[in-house]
């Protein structure tokens, strides 16, 4: 029989028969034959990873842009303290307003126009989101009608720190409520 456990209203784990949705007997009340439903836990064991097809290594070249091997390569941004000057640091608000801006990006698929670029084949469907959709994100440069990658990398970085502040908050509340429960 396989078995989910899952967290009780405080008074206990309820093991759950996946194969029928019904409680297993005797769980959730506290009682001895729990410990008998309940499966061992085991250590963790990563996942073995499998060779997907031929990909070429990426290797950096001289001019700061990083060669596929094959001929093409992929523009990178210097991001040594020694080659920048003013910098400032984003606070709390600049954070949850990137946060925000990247949460609320409406994500569509698109081909491109032909010519347009003609590394992409022609009825080659790309996922992404329009600039013209985000008037006022700062990793878009609306000169030259692109996204800054490195800039939109870092303002998803914004995203998940302020993911993990919010889980952060949300584990130490329950930790909190569980308490004040078992009190």
């Amino acid at each position: 029989m396989a078995i989910d456990e899952r967290a009780s209203n405080g008074s206990g784990l309820e093991a759950i028969d996946l194969a029928s949705g019904t409680l297993a007997s005797g769980a959730g009340t506290g009682s001895a034959d729990d410990a008998r439903h309940q499966p061992a836990r085991r250590a963790y064991v990563a996942p073995q990873l499998r060779h997907l097809g031929s990909v070429r290594q990426l290797t950096l070249g001289p001019s700061g842009t990083v060669s596929d091997g094959g001929g093409g390569s992929l523009m990178t941004k210097m991001s040594s303290r020694d080659a920048k000057e003013g910098i400032v640091y984003v606070d709390e608000a600049e954070r949850k307003r990137l946060a925000s801006e990247v949460l609320g990006l409406r994500l569509a698929t698109y081909s491109y126009k032909p010519g347009v670029d003609p590394s992409v084949p022609a009825d080659h469907r790309c996922l992404g989101f329009i600039i013209e959709d985000a008037p006022e994100a700062p990793f878009v440069v609306h000169q030259r009608r692109e996204v800054d990658l490195y800039g939109f990398a870092s303002a998803m970085l914004a995203t998940l720190q302020e993911q993990q502040k919010t889980i952060e908050r949300l584990e130490l509340e329950l930790r909190e409520l569980r308490t004040k429960t078992i009190a």
